[in-house]
């Protein structure tokens, strides 16, 4: 069953997508911002060249992205741009793990041909919580302040995701592996310390979805305009990070990212 995504309608025709015991309403995906009329015009431009297809009770298609309502699971596909390379002297410093083909390429491990908005979508209808508290406050010249913005305990929970990602390897078997094991620390010489990711949702600038318009989805450095970021120690720091050569799969390979939602380790025993 095909479903064209037109502004909220089609909100009303799924309908069933329960999460928690709460409903999924129209109001969620509406950007929470005071250029609120601007948005909803760019967003609804964004919608109608989404479409939404029922593949099963559970499973929906949004795009080349897919989406559970009933594990919440988040999938799509992306191909390998950076694998690093084993003299760590001399490797690529990365600052994104996934953009689109005309973003930051130099700096980022993944590319992807999905749209940003629609992502954001996926992570709407599936009732992720956009935090902002990774970002620093700014002033009214927009330069970054000591402090961070504020989120409340159920906002900062409800935006935590894990990633993994998959691939075949060079003897057809399926290869995962969590997003942290596939970035390495210059610091500690370790990968990244395992954690999760958080869903901050962009943000609506002049009835511009930045991360449409910046073609970053997820950030290593802190950046506010992309979808997600981690959300570890060092995170602040651009020199820090470069990919785990021992493990990257070669340039090109194609993968899938499946997000989740976070589960501390003492809730998955």
């Amino acid at each position: 069953m095909r479903i064209k995504f037109i502004t909220h309608s089609v909100l009303a025709m799924l309908t069933p997508l329960v999460l928690n015991g709460q409903e999924v309403k129209p109001a969620t995906i509406t950007p929470p911002t005071s250029e609120a009329t601007e948005a909803e015009s760019e967003q609804a431009k964004t919608e109608k060249k989404l479409e939404i297809v029922k593949v099963s009770e559970d499973i929906f298609d949004l795009g080349e992205i897919r989406i559970n309502k009933k594990t919440r699971e988040i999938t799509f596909p992306a191909t390998v741009e950076i694998t690093g390379i084993p003299d760590a002297k001399n490797q690529t410093i990365v600052e994104y793990v996934l953009v689109n083909p005309e973003g930051k390429i130099h700096e980022s491990l993944f590319l992807t041909e999905i749209k940003p908005s629609h992502l954001n979508v996926a992570f709407k209808l599936l009732g992720y919580k956009e935090s902002k508290h990774l970002f620093r406050v700014v002033n009214k010249n927009f330069q970054p302040q000591e402090e961070y913005e504020k989120a409340t305990p159920e906002q900062i929970k409800e935006s935590r995701f894990d990633m993994v990602i998959k691939w075949k390897g060079s003897d057809g078997k399926v290869v995962s592996h969590n997003i942290n094991e596939l970035i390495h620390n210059a610091e500690t010489d370790k990968p990244m310390e395992a954690g999760p990711w958080v869903y901050g949702g962009s943000f609506i600038y002049q009835g511009k979805y930045v991360a449409d318009l910046n073609k970053d989805l997820f950030a290593i450095f802190t950046d506010r305009g992309s979808i997600g970021n981690y959300a570890g120690e060092g995170r602040e720091d651009d020199t820090l990070w470069f990919p785990n050569s021992k493990v990257m799969p070669p340039m090109g390979t194609k993968t899938t990212f499946h997000l989740t939602p976070f589960v501390e380790k003492a809730e998955k025993k």
